[in-house]
C-alpha cells in the first residue's frame, strides 16, 4: 500500500469498478474527451491541431480520435414495453470481453468521421475488461469493404460518415487494424501519471 496515502484514498483511489462504471455512463463528450487524453498519454509526441477538422498533428499526418463503448444490443422501446423499459437499469453495461464477446449481440459505432479530413484515425472500444485502441487511415475506411463506413449518417452532412463494431466483426478489426490493448489497471496507472 502507498504509505503516502490513507487506507480510505488508497481504496477510492483503486477502485477499478467505478472506473469501469464510469466509463460507462459518462455524457459523450466527457468520453470523447477522455479518449483523447489516453491518446496523449499513449503518443505524448502528438501536438494539438489548430483546426477544427481534425483532433491533433503528428509530425506532418493529421490525427482523428474516436471512441466508443461496447454495450449489449437491447429491444427498442415500444407502447407495449415503455413502462418496462422505464423500471428496468437503463445504465449502460459495457460488454465483457471475456465472457460475452460471441455470446451476446453487442455494438458500438465510430461516428461523425471525415475521412477527407484527417489521414490517420485512432479508434477505441471500451469493453468491461478492456480498451482496444486501433489504427486506421483515412483511405482504409472508405476503401476496405470490410469496415462498411456509411456516409450517410446525418442528413445533409456530406462526407460524414460512420462504421460499427460488433460481435460479428470485431476479429476483423482486430486481426488488421489493433495498435494497443490496455486493461484498467494499465488506463488509470497512465492517466494517473
Amino acid at each position: 500500500m502507498n504509505v503516502l496515502l490513507g487506507y480510505e484514498e488508497y481504496k477510492m483511489k483503486y477502485n477499478y469498478e467505478k472506473i469501469i462504471k464510469s466509463i460507462a455512463t459518462l455524457n459523450t463528450r466527457k468520453f470523447g474527451d477522455i479518449g483523447e487524453i489516453i491518446m496523449n498519454k499513449l503518443i505524448p509526441k502528438f501536438t494539438k491541431s489548430e483546426n477544427l477538422s481534425y483532433d491533433k498533428n503528428l509530425l506532418n499526418e493529421k490525427i482523428e480520435i474516436k471512441f466508443s463503448r461496447a454495450v449489449s444490443k437491447s429491444e427498442p422501446v415500444t407502447e407495449s414495453n415503455v413502462c418496462k423499459v422505464l423500471l428496468e437499469d437503463n445504465s449502460l453495461k459495457l460488454i465483457s470481453y471475456e465472457t460475452d464477446l460471441y455470446k451476446k449481440q453487442w455494438d458500438c459505432n465510430i461516428q461523425q468521421i471525415k475521412p477527407e479530413c484527417f489521414d490517420i484515425l485512432y479508434y477505441g472500444v471500451c469493453f468491461e475488461e478492456y480498451v482496444y485502441i486501433f489504427k486506421i487511415t483515412s483511405k482504409q475506411i472508405i476503401e476496405d469493404m470490410h469496415i462498411k463506413f456509411s456516409n450517410k449518417q446525418h442528413r445533409g452532412n456530406k462526407g460524414e460518415g460512420q462504421f460499427h463494431i460488433k460481435n460479428t466483426n470485431i476479429d476483423y478489426h482486430i486481426k488488421t487494424f489493433l495498435y494497443q490493448k490496455i486493461n484498467y489497471k494499465y488506463l488509470w496507472e497512465l492517466l494517473d501519471e
